[in-house]
């Protein structure tokens, strides 16, 4: 399996080396992004298959594993020798070898789920993501050795279990990266060096360029680096409501946001943000209670009648449900729901770039008014700093270039 690769990851290999020649049998594979970490990792163990042996890997969403390892792994196979001798398997996504090998890929986005699973060998891929009692439970059963893999943008359970540290950087892996990759690292210098630099942008900075372990402290988005302007609406298509209700007595926001596309950039054409209503009653009944949420609804119609909104998106976690079930009974039509899993702020900050490079906003008195809140965010449970309105535009940017196929 060293043919492929083997030039540009010197590095990887030799720190390897040197530490499984000393017995070292957990690995804790510390890297920025297009560090090479991953593929270097799946190389070995598909060594070990192909030598008989059992791999585990486990990603924490199906997409990860399917778009990530699986499909890192499945290139692996099909560019080496080993090609002849294997089977590649979609349903379940596994790979066998002749020699009894198999290497199988399983997602635990159900913290439930995570049982140890017989192997020789387990690999946790962003092991960040996990948490360590996922961890004790997936190694349960390992007879050999754990691999792991992460950025530096949090601490880890590997590093009080035991683990190996090995470090690389993109520059371990920059043959193999291409035009547009070199491009976009050089561009995070440049961003980290200019005198608009966020705390995002130097922390991005340490985490994805050189690798190093970094915190974002203070705001992440500022007016500099938000794109804010007229907005020509007549040529934009998709138009969509995105919110994320709350009760509305005082606490979250509820934002809403219209929304539309070029095809490229997401715009944010009109907005409303509350955390409390004057039709607020304090009843028993149900019906009587969910008359707080009429100055939303009466805003969406509004907004049915300036614009062409094709489609209510709305978040249903907490809340969420027991407002859609309200919408729908006073006749909302195309409401959709959707749900968000992840960490609220590791969401944000996996759009960063892309809300600061391809979210446009229009150059508006409440959109300003919108922002405001958003220009005060930095991650942190601070009193009285909200993430209700960012939260709503990073989930805009999901659901038009990730989720659904709404861009369609």
């Amino acid at each position: 399996m060293d043919n492929l690769r083997t030039h540009q990851q010197q590095h990887l290999r030799s720190i390897f080396v040197a530490a499984f020649r000393d017995g070292v049998r957990k690995f804790d594979f510390l890297g920025g992004r297009r560090s090479g970490k991953t593929y270097f990792i799946l190389q070995r163990l598909l060594g070990y298959m192909a030598q008989g042996e059992v791999v585990s890997v486990a990603t924490m969403t199906d997409t990860q594993g399917r778009l990530g390892a699986y499909q890192d792994a499945c290139d692996i196979v099909q560019r080496s020798d080993i090609a002849a001798w294997c089977e590649v398997l979609k349903t379940p996504r596994e790979i066998r070898c002749l020699s009894g090998g198999r290497m199988f890929f399983n997602s635990y986005s159900d913290s439930e789920r995570a049982k140890g699973i017989a192997c020789d060998w387990l690999y946790i891929n962003e092991a960040n993501n996990f948490s360590e009692q996922q961890y004790i439970d997936l190694s349960a059963s390992v007879r050999k050795g754990v691999f792991a893999d992460r950025n530096p943008n949090t601490d880890c359970w590997t590093e009080r279990n035991g683990f190996t540290l090995l470090h690389s950087t993109w520059r371990d892996n920059a043959e193999n990266l291409t035009p547009q990759q070199l491009e976009w690292f050089e561009k995070l210098k440049q961003k980290a060096e200019s005198p608009d630099a966020t705390a995002a942008d130097r922390a991005f900075y340490r985490m994805y360029y050189l690798g190093e372990y970094a915190e974002i402290t203070g705001t992440i988005f500022t007016p500099s680096n938000l794109q804010v302007r007229d907005i020509d609406i007549k040529r934009l298509r998709n138009f969509a409501i995105v919110c994320d209700p709350s009760n509305l007595t005082g606490s979250d926001y509820f934002p809403c946001i219209v929304c539309a596309t070029d095809g490229a950039y997401l715009y944010v054409v009109d907005v409303l943000s509350i955390n409390s209503s004057v039709t607020a009653i304090d009843a028993q009944d149900w019906e009587t209670w969910c008359k707080r949420w009429q100055p939303i609804l009466e805003k969406w119609r509004e907004w049915v009648r300036l614009y062409d909104v094709r489609m209510i998106f709305c978040e249903c976690n907490g809340v969420g449900a027991e407002f859609l079930r309200y919408a729908q009974s006073e006749g909302v039509a195309n409401i959709k729901p959707f749900a968000n899993s992840q960490n609220k702020h590791k969401r944000i900050l996996e759009n960063y770039e892309a809300i600061c490079g391809r979210v446009v906003f229009a150059e508006r008195p409440n959109v300003q008014e919108y922002l405001r809140q958003v220009y005060c965010y930095t991650g942190k449970d601070e009193t009285e700093v909200h993430d209700d309105n960012i939260d709503c535009v990073s989930s805009a940017w999901d659901i038009y270039y990730k989720k659904t196929r709404f861009m369609q």
